[in-house]
């Protein structure tokens, strides 16, 4: 395999002439391009979670993949290959899941469906980030979350906490963190802190931005009392 990513890798490259080994780590593989590789596309061992979106797995050798998760067994996380163009408007050939697909071979452990009907299209917002979460800290709130299931196609740069007044849609606090996700447990989870939040009760959201602007507002936390 050409490049190894570690967790922190983003992209890895624009188009590979050889292929990727993603061996326990959660990269951010997007927009890039697998053409002419000697094997696998994109190979993940032991654990990885690559997010793999707006990619293009071209033509593969007899025997390989377009994503091969080794050793992937159910109920394991599968890895995200979703929004990606596999050479086929009918998708990628899976003998389980998709054996109509005339496109590029994917091995078991993958998600691929929804896949670009063609060459990926224009970004959009991301989607909701989930899993809200707010407790008392030293000035303020602590807010933890989990990532969007979409980036919409381009990487995410910031998210928007919005602290609420109890339950109500009066705004008490709103700020714009970095994007402040780490892997742990095989997925991203992300937090931060809103400081000069006054003695109440409040219920929080998070909205994910990119390039194409901010997406919708996750639901409410439970409520937290300062």
């Amino acid at each position: 395999m050409g490049c190894a990513c570690r967790a922190t890798s983003t992209g890895c490259g624009l188009t590979y002439h050889a292929g990727v080994a993603v061996d326990g780590a959660n990269p951010s593989i997007t927009h890039s391009t697998f053409d002419h590789i000697a094997g696998n596309d994109v190979e993940v061992a032991h654990g990885g979670l690559p997010t793999l979106h707006y990619d293009d797995f071209l033509a593969v050798p007899a025997g390989y993949d377009g994503v091969a998760n080794d050793g992937w067994m159910s109920p394991s996380p599968k890895v995200d290959a979703t929004t990606s163009w596999w050479g086929s408007a009918s998708g990628p050939y899976d003998p389980a899941g998709n054996p109509n697909g005339q496109g590029t071979p994917v091995g078991a452990g993958v998600i691929y469906s929804p896949w670009e009907g063609g060459a990926p299209g224009p970004s959009s917002v991301p989607s909701a980030p989930t899993r809200v979460a707010a407790s008392p800290t030293f000035g303020g709130l602590l807010v933890s979350w989990m990532p969007p299931s979409s980036d919409g196609g381009q990487p995410i740069t910031s998210y928007i906490v919005t602290v609420y007044s109890g339950t109500s849609s009066a705004v008490a606090r709103q700020v714009a963190l970095a994007a402040p996700c780490t892997p742990a447990y095989g997925r991203l989870t992300c937090s931060g802190a809103v400081f000069r939040v006054g003695k109440g009760t409040y219920t929080v959201t998070v909205r994910a931005v990119n390039a194409a602007g901010a997406g919708p507002e996750s639901s409410r936390s439970a409520p937290v009392t300062l």
